[in-house]
């Protein structure tokens, strides 16, 4: 008998092979339906069986299922469980995954079956008497977030708590359910007790992750904007890429804002660090203005100068520059002087947009040196003449009633050096006769004598360079540090090169010292060009100067935030705000422009003011007037430019 099986098969396997015809299995189907025999053998059920219980629902999956199949779904019996077809995705080129949703309605067990391609699976599935129970046993939710929590399959009133309310609080939904939201970061339990029987959820509450709130943004030069890193819950550090084309400022503790200020036109990456973790914004500023120079090339000869101009701009004009100084120099006003043959580059930005000329020097055709002293040349020394004097020039020790900031400079009252110094009734001592500084810093030349400050005065000599001196002042003995009383002009360096601070007694000159400048202060400038522009924005021909002083302190509070760090008016034009110093000394310089007398008020001269803040004060027809341009806030957050009359001082 076995035998003759092996024969039969023998024989059919030849006849099929006669033929040249293939037996296939009974489940795949000869036809191409684009989809490879591997894959559909790889298709499986998640699950063989399942419980559910009644009113809850459960889940199976049919995996690597061919992506242009249908999946369909029945019961052996009706009434126990309900199934249907829910999502697919997607698991590889021609595969997919697909859920089959079962939900329990009375106890008792059913075949599910669920067919696709030509095959079926089968998942017993057992429906067992609903329990007691919370919708969830445990969650995660970030802080601010919330979720509904509910005790289920029971008529009975549970009495609800959870074991941390700083973490979670709880809000009653209806009879049973609640609502858990998420306070701060943490884990905790939310307990339903009823019937003797405790039933918790165990909630994790995660601080949401930092978000920053642009990943890129386009600028137009002139117009500042924000930006924020949410959600921080430490310190947060900004940074730009480029600080030539936008500057990011911060304040606060956390620093979680930060104000985005165009410097130049171009690209530029801000980045804000926070607990070890970087978020970035690609920042791109465009041209909202198109400025012109005067000129785009320039011919001198050696000694030549010519002024360059800029037109066309709104905002801001800064940073002159020379690309070869051995050929050509330009100051902060842009005043181009020829220094020796050769080609320089002479470029400034103005709006962000970077402007050149080419300056070609070539050499001065000789000529007959003068005899005459050159009248513009302050450090000229004429020689004394040979004629005898007839009276003696004895030094008045008598001091004047009233100080001079500004020695005369007539022939008949030029002050006496020499020989004359040493019958004075007082000693001078020079701290330093020579100072090196650059261009924005502030520094002071001492001066240690006992003589009476209003026999004592100065005089600044700018040769190339420029100081502005904003005080002229004596400290006692019992006050001073540097050992002895002394008198001091403080300064602040404005323009690359070299001064000279002369300082008399009584008309005399008893000391001088001198003060190189290394680069100019380009935003003293670059602030003085846009005060003009501010002025013909914002001012009109029918307001007073009062009115014109409180536009400036309200402009300052809507437009520019109360900084700290910022103590000078001089960044006003680039959008960056500043103390009440600063805002004080806005309105000063406007109150200046207008012919005003003008000074700053504190708590030393005005008992009234509280703790270290500074007030602006003008003189306007014969009455002063104090200014009140804000301590604190962010613009257009800082309220309204008071202004009081003031009757006297303290």
């Amino acid at each position: 008998m076995e035998k003759m099986k092996k024969r039969l098969m023998l024989l059919s396997t030849g006849l099929s092979i006669a033929l040249g015809v293939a037996f296939l299995p009974c489940d795949v189907s000869p036809v191409d339906t684009g989809i490879t025999a591997e894959a559909a053998a790889k298709a499986k059920l998640s699950a063989s069986k399942k419980s559910v219980e009644v009113g809850d629902t459960a889940a199976i999956t049919l995996k690597n299922v061919p992506k242009n199949k249908k999946v369909t779904v029945s019961v052996s019996k009706k009434g126990y469980v309900t199934a249907s077809v829910g999502t697919s995705k997607t698991t590889g080129s021609n595969t997919k995954d697909v859920t089959i949703n079962i939900k329990g309605r009375k106890t008792g067990t059913v075949r599910l079956a669920v067919r696709c391609n030509g095959k079926k699976y089968i998942c017993t599935v057992t429906v067992k008497k609903s329990t007691v129970k919370l919708s969830d046993t445990s969650k995660s939710l970030t802080k601010g977030q919330s979720f509904t929590l509910a005790l289920k399959n029971t008529s009975s009133t549970a009495k609800w708590s959870t074991k941390s309310s700083s973490i979670v609080k709880l809000t009653k939904v209806s009879k049973n359910k609640y609502k858990v939201t998420g306070k701060k970061a943490g884990t905790t339990y939310v307990y339903a007790k009823v019937n003797g029987k405790t039933y918790k959820c165990k909630v994790t509450v995660k601080n949401p992750s930092p978000k920053i709130s642009k990943t890129k943004t386009t600028l137009k030069y002139g117009k500042a904007s924000t930006i924020t890193l949410s959600n921080a819950v430490k310190k947060v550090s900004w940074s730009s890429s480029n600080t030539s084309v936008v500057k990011v400022t911060s304040s606060g503790t956390n620093r979680y804002k930060a104000k985005l200020t165009p410097t130049g036109v171009g690209t530029a990456t801000v980045t804000a660090k926070s607990n070890g973790k970087t978020y970035k914004c690609k920042v791109t500023v465009k041209a909202s203005t198109s400025p012109k120079l005067s000129k785009s090339s320039l011919t001198l000869e050696t000694g030549d100068s010519e002024k360059l101009t800029v037109k066309g701009y709104k905002y801001t004009l800064r940073s002159w520059a020379s690309s070869n100084k051995k050929v050509a120099t330009v100051t902060g006003s842009g005043q181009v002087k020829a220094v020796a043959p050769g080609t320089a580059m002479i470029s400034v930005k103005a709006d962000g947009v970077t402007l050149k000329c080419k300056v070609t020097v070539k050499k001065a055709p000789a000529t007959t040196p003068s005899t005459e002293p050159d009248p513009d040349d302050w450090f000229t020394v004429i020689a004394p003449s040979t004629e005898p004097t007839t009276e003696p020039q004895t030094p008045s020790t008598e001091p004047t009633t009233e100080p001079s900031t500004e020695p005369s400079a007539s022939a008949g009252d030029t002050p006496t050096t020499g020989s004359g110094a040493a019958e004075l009734p007082y000693e001078f001592t020079l701290r330093w006769d020579k100072l090196q500084i650059k261009g924005g810093d502030k520094d002071r030349v001492v001066l240690f004598t006992d003589a009476p400050m209003s026999a004592l005065s100065y005089k600044v000599e700018n040769k190339g360079g420029e100081i502005s001196v904003d005080s002229f002042s004596e400290v006692p003995a019992e006050e001073s540090y540097l050992g002895g009383r002394y008198v001091s002009a403080h300064f602040i360096a404005m323009r690359e090169g070299t001064s000279i601070v002369r300082l008399y007694y009584n008309n005399t000159e008893v000391a001088s010292a001198t003060i190189t400048i290394t680069s100019d202060y380009t935003d003293y400038y670059t602030y003085m060009s846009w005060k003009e522009t501010w002025k013909a924005q914002n001012w009109t021909s029918s307001m007073d100067a009062r009115e014109k002083l409180r536009v400036a302190g309200q402009w300052v509070l809507d437009n520019l935030d109360y900084n700290t760090y910022n103590a000078s008016q001089y960044l006003f034009a680039q959008g960056i705000g500043g103390t009440c110093i600063a805002s004080a000394g806005f309105i000063v310089d406007l109150a200046h422009d207008l012919g005003l007398e003008a000074v700053y008020l504190d708590k030393n001269n005005l008992s009234t003011i509280k703790d270290d803040h500074v007030l602006a004060s003008a003189k306007i027809d014969g009455h002063w007037y104090s200014f009140e341009a804000g301590f604190n806030g962010t613009a257009g957050n800082r309220g309204y430019c008071v202004v009081g009359t003031l009757t006297t001082w303290d």
